[in-house]
């Protein structure tokens, strides 16, 4: 987190993805508000500097339709937060036990594989096999009166890695890329999964400002991919959960439909894609090498995994994960 703090003091201001000469305008126009607001005569410097950067103001134009007022309140919600998060970030650095870390990389399989045609990594999910709502569970703090406290040490720092690498992807192609694309894939999901983690947007909605992520635009298109009746059935629930200018990115799936692999190749071009991806669309996604968000962790999920009798107990082979990890 600290390698992190010293590039947000240093990045560059860069072209802004997706903007008319009229959002470049705006975009100047909600910066010289925010400050006026705050009381500021220039932009701060340290760690706070990267949040008052043209395209951090660009996305939070964008999550309020170009509203300037609006976007300003916003904007400011979320630089007041933004202290709050990196400090919960660094926790999980410093105080998280090890073991609770390594749950969550088993339980919550997600990372990097490939790059869009904008240049920006696409991020995968297997969210059939992930138990979040169990994780909670099991690494709730003793003596916390909060079962959520490690959950959201570890999102934060999920959160800023995310954005870090998107960062660090918009510098390579000399454009602030505005969000990435998600493909997350729920073959397997079994209703006492889904349902033991229900309470994790409510929780985040909770202590969030305004109720959203004040990291927002962080999804460009999100691919929901294999989803059994249980998404369907919850759909409505998660609506409620989302804003709605988010809600507008989403994209389902069903199991089988072939429509995916054509709208996964409007974005990315065929050799970015795992094998296992475009040659079915069932299961298969489980073999791909997924680069896990806190980078030390790299295991390799096997087929043999697709034959455990209690998919609710699915795990990585542990000498996989030894071979691929750097270490902490």
């Amino acid at each position: 987190m600290a390698e992190i703090a010293k590039r947000y003091a240093s990045q560059p201001d860069l072209p802004l993805e997706d903007a008319t000469p009229e959002d470049e305008e705006k975009v100047d126009q909600l910066l010289a508000l925010v400050l006026q607001r705050q009381g500021l005569s220039a932009i701060p410097s340290g760690f706070r500097r990267h949040h008052y950067m043209r395209g951090k103001m660009w996305t939070y134009l964008r999550a309020r339709k170009g509203h300037l007022e609006k976007a300003a309140d916003r904007a400011i919600e979320c630089i007041e937060y933004i202290d709050y998060a990196y400090e919960k970030a660094c926790e999980f650095e410093t105080v998280a036990p090890e073991e609770y870390k390594d749950m969550w990389d088993e339980m919550t399989p997600a990372g990097f594989f490939g790059k869009d045609k904008r240049g920006c990594s696409v991020f995968y999910s297997l969210q059939g096999i992930t138990d979040a709502g169990g994780c909670v569970r099991e690494t709730a703090m003793p003596g916390s009166n909060n079962p959520y406290e490690h959950f959201e040490r570890q999102d934060w720092y999920g959160a800023f890695f995310f954005w870090d690498t998107m960062f660090a992807e918009s510098l390579l192609v000399n454009k602030f890329l505005m969000g990435r694309l998600v493909v997350s894939d729920f073959s397997m999901l079994t209703l006492a999964r889904a349902l033991r983690g229900r309470g994790i947007m409510a929780y985040q909605k909770s202590i969030w400002p305004g109720g959203e992520h004040p990291m927002p635009e962080g999804f460009k298109t999100v691919f929901l991919r294999n989803t059994p009746w249980i998404v369907v059935s919850m759909w409505g629930f998660v609506k409620r959960m989302v804003p709605k200018h988010t809600l507008e990115k989403f994209h389902i799936f069903k199991s089988g439909d072939p429509a995916f692999l054509e709208a996964l190749l409007e974005h990315v071009e065929a050799d970015q894609v795992s094998q296992s991806v475009s040659q079915s669309v069932n299961f298969s996604l489980l073999m791909v090498v997924l680069i896990i968000v806190r980078k030390d962790t790299n295991p390799l999920i096997h087929e043999s995994h697709l034959t455990d009798p209690d998919p609710d107990h699915i795990r990585w082979d542990e000498q996989d994960a030894v071979a691929l990890r750097p270490g902490r």
